[in-house]
């Protein structure tokens, strides 16, 4: 019996997103972007690329799904600037959402997750002149917010919520999150 050696790059692109499909977006887009010109491509397809979720619900708690700051570094400086115009919805853990939003313009933005948000994270992330003239003023129409657990307080909330109306003009949908008791809190 003879065996054969299929290669990756044998597989035909309708395969190949069968199989990316499978995987989690960032891990596809860490992987295989840069091997080739030909998955270049492909991962550039918006099931890949339109909504980017860097964290994960680990016991009730929102965590970075990469503990490497390496990951991080390349997607800021390597796979986030190639894919910018392409993104439309961007989940955000509050350890590295500066990094992420800092990374590049994101035109298409109009959805954005933060999650384990603290009071000051947010007032820093919500005054930061550049992200709210460009991104948070005019383009974000849907925002979820998730408090961390471990600092959640009622007046947690309500500064945020104060800097969110003053900041996000256009907001349409709004959910604040509590995961530690599970509650949620659309307006």
């Amino acid at each position: 019996m003879k065996y054969s050696c299929v290669e990756l790059n044998d597989l035909p692109d309708e395969i190949l997103l069968i199989i990316f499909k499978k995987l989690d977006n960032l891990e596809v887009l860490y992987s295989f972007q840069g091997v080739n010109e030909r998955l270049n491509t492909i991962m550039h397809d918006p099931i890949f690329t339109s909504r980017l979720s860097f964290p994960q619900l680990s016991f009730n708690k929102y965590i970075k799904k990469f503990s490497s700051d390496i990951i991080l570094n390349r997607f800021c400086s390597q796979i986030l600037p190639t894919i910018r115009t392409k993104i439309t919805w961007l989940d955000l853990e509050s350890e590295f959402m500066r990094n992420i939003l800092d990374a590049a313009d994101y035109p298409k933005l109009y959805a954005l997750g933060l999650y384990n948000v603290e009071e000051e994270t947010a007032k820093c992330l919500f005054t930061d002149e550049r992200l709210v003239s460009s991104i948070f003023k005019n383009q974000i129409s849907t925002l979820i917010i998730s408090i961390d657990p471990d600092k959640n307080e009622r007046s947690t909330m309500n500064n945020i919520c104060n800097h969110v109306f003053t900041v996000f003009i256009n907001l349409t949908h709004l959910t604040f999150y509590d995961a530690a008791i599970k509650e949620k809190f659309q307006i």
